[in-house]
């Protein structure tokens, strides 16, 4: 007569399955806001990158083009458009589906349905150093030669002020009249956070950045911060309350007004 011998069922018992799935869901909650912390902090790096290879462009057109900065106005193209065309890759994309990915940052959101020309809207580059038709007589009117811009930009039609029309009057941002490249902000993440006003001119994923738009336009996409690059190619990362603090400004923004002696050397004519 054989004897059975007595065996435990291959079973979990409740008691023990929910003390496993209680261990999975503390070790789940600990390491899930590292994982992602660690997956943001990479895409930041590849923002930097982009940054970086941005600010080297901008100086490259400044070389190219006796130490003008590019208009921000008066072109049939974004200055994310000029610097590739700089780098020599497409720089036909503002409407498109494709764009070269150094101006594509990996955590932007930003879609056609949001904006049109989104591709062009991943970063934002100082309007306080494109140069810019203004008016005659106003405090940084600086003479300049036709021949001095590329081809292809609407030039000014002359005045009565100006009658020469190989003439034009621009506002003199020239990288060799900024005191400190180190301190000047050229591309940055566009902003993601409206503080004040919305629905105005200024709105979400502005593709250039003023100081007059500061106190309301931040980036938040990378840690609730964002990356900006300055004129010497280096970059900086600073958290969203930097950005909110008004006494930072003059930080991360270069004064418009080049009659100022703390950002620009006293401008000169151009003959």
């Amino acid at each position: 007569m054989s004897v059975r011998s007595k065996r435990r069922p291959n079973a979990f018992s409740l008691i023990e399955m929910l003390v496993v799935i209680s261990i999975i869901a503390v070790l789940a909650g600990l390491l899930l806001p590292a994982v992602l912390n660690f997956r943001e902090k990479g895409k930041t790096t590849y923002c930097q990158n982009n940054l970086r290879q941005l600010a080297l462009a901008l100086r490259k057109y400044c070389f190219l083009y006796d130490d003008f900065f590019p208009l921000h106005w008066g072109t049939n193209k974004y200055p994310q458009e000029v610097m590739c065309e700089t780098m020599g890759l497409d720089s036909m994309f503002a409407f498109g589906d494709k764009a070269p990915k150094v101006i594509l940052c990996p955590s932007c959101r930003v879609t056609r349905a949001e904006h049109e020309d989104h591709l062009v809207r991943h970063y934002s580059i100082s309007i306080n150093i494109c140069g810019n038709v203004i008016p005659p007589g106003s405090d940084f009117e600086t003479r300049v030669k036709k021949t001095a811009f590329p081809e292809g930009f609407e030039w000014p039609w002359p005045t009565s002020e100006m009658p020469d029309p190989r003439f034009g009057t621009f506002h003199a941002r020239r990288l060799r009249y900024l005191k400190s490249p180190s301190g000047v902000v050229c591309f940055m993440d566009s902003n993601d956070t409206l503080l004040g006003e919305t629905g105005t001119w200024w709105d979400k994923y502005e593709w250039y950045f003023c100081s007059q738009m500061s106190p309301n336009m931040f980036p938040t996409r990378h840690n609730d911060g964002g990356n900006m690059v300055f004129l010497d190619g280096h970059v900086e990362w600073k958290h969203s309350s930097f950005f909110r603090n008004g006494r930072n400004r003059h930080k991360w923004l270069c004064d418009p007004i080049v009659s100022n002696p703390r950002c620009w050397w006293p401008t000169v004519f151009v003959d």
